[in-house]
């Protein structure tokens, strides 16, 4: 089914600008290897550590933060939308 990755800025130059990326899974964990397998460079900011996505990284479907969901395994369903947003630091 067709979910769509959006991306904020500071990770489309690891997919080559693009900020919108649909690709088809059945779950959050299969959007995200879909995604690096389409733009293996953002591997680093979305492959899960030991099941786990990095600490410095949040992950929507719609409005909720899959970590309230099922995590990972969180279903899909068609013309979900799922948000990537790491945290920035800096001073």
């Amino acid at each position: 089914m067709k979910i769509t990755i959006h991306l904020p800025g500071v990770l489309r130059p690891s997919t080559g600008g693009q900020g919108r990326i649909d690709v088809d899974a059945s779950t959050v964990s299969g959007a995200l290897e879909a995604l690096v397998t389409l733009h293996p460079s953002v591997a680093r900011y979305v492959s899960p550590k030991e099941g786990k996505l990095p600490n410095y990284v949040r992950v929507f479907v719609g409005d909720r933060d899959v970590n309230g969901l099922q995590g990972l395994e969180t279903p899909l369903k068609e013309g979900d939308v799922i948000r990537v947003i790491p945290a920035i630091a800096g001073g």
